[in-house]
């Protein structure tokens, strides 16, 4: 009868500590199970990363609590200066459906009728772009370091016109800014913005553009206007130029 080798091969296995392993081992995760970790990793994150662009493209509802809101009506007050000559006031705006318009006289209407001008978005820089849509026409622009009123152009770094009382000295565009008729009337200088985007609006607001010397006064709308502005955006009567004597 056959002898069986099946008692050498158990003493064998377990003479070398069991089931043999193949000759490199030693012992890790396999090559396919790293694979298989490195795709469950990378399926992670693409969902994670589908979710940020999914959460960004979703539409934002507007959380700009400044006032004006749409619905409010208020009154300011605004002058334009080259080199120590008030201007004219700019002509009343043939409609108001654009929210910030002016009355003329110098009298600015804020009045916002949606998002694009109510908050923060009702700045004097709003308000000349609204003016020229409506006026068809480039009456005035305000910009950084530039003031165009009709054909004439103002930039700083230039020097007043020799029919100025500043003739000659350099100049800058520069915004006056008084916040309320408190400030209007007090001695204290305004707060002066170059960036018409920067000059939002107030209530009884009083605002001067002007291009001078940069150690000039910037001067206030006048008492009329003012008293135009607080009785509620009452156009005052045809006033002439002001020059200012050096």
């Amino acid at each position: 009868m056959a002898r069986s080798n099946t008692g050498s091969v158990v003493s064998r296995a377990a003479a070398t500590g069991g089931v043999r392993r193949r000759s490199g081992s030693t012992g890790g995760p396999s090559r396919f199970q790293l694979l298989l970790a490195a795709i469950v990793v990378l399926g992670l994150l693409s969902v994670a990363w589908a979710k940020v662009d999914y959460n960004n493209a979703k539409p934002k509802t507007s959380t700009d609590k400044t006032a004006p809101a749409v619905g409010t009506t208020w009154f300011s007050g605004l002058l334009v200066s080259v080199c120590g000559t008030d201007q004219p006031p700019l002509a009343a705006s043939p409609s108001t459906a654009t929210g910030l318009t002016t009355l003329g006289g110098g009298v600015i209407k804020i009045a916002p009728t949606t998002t694009n001008n109510s908050g923060k978005n009702a700045n004097l820089a709003r308000f000349f772009s609204e003016y020229e849509a409506t006026k068809g026409a480039t009456s005035i622009v305000v910009s950084k370091t530039q003031l165009i009123l009709g054909p004439v152009s103002y930039k700083s770094g230039d020097t007043c016109p020799s029919n100025t009382p500043y003739a000659g000295k350099k100049a800058i565009v520069s915004i006056g800014f008084w916040r309320n008729y408190a400030d209007y009337k007090a001695a204290t200088s305004p707060k002066v913005y170059l960036d018409p985007t920067n000059v939002l609006f107030k209530q009884n607001s009083f605002i001067t553009v002007a291009y001078q010397p940069v150690t000039t006064p910037i001067p206030k709308p006048s008492e009329a206007v003012a008293n135009s502005v607080l009785s509620g955006g009452s156009v005052p009567a045809p006033t002439t130029t002001t020059t200012v004597k050096k």
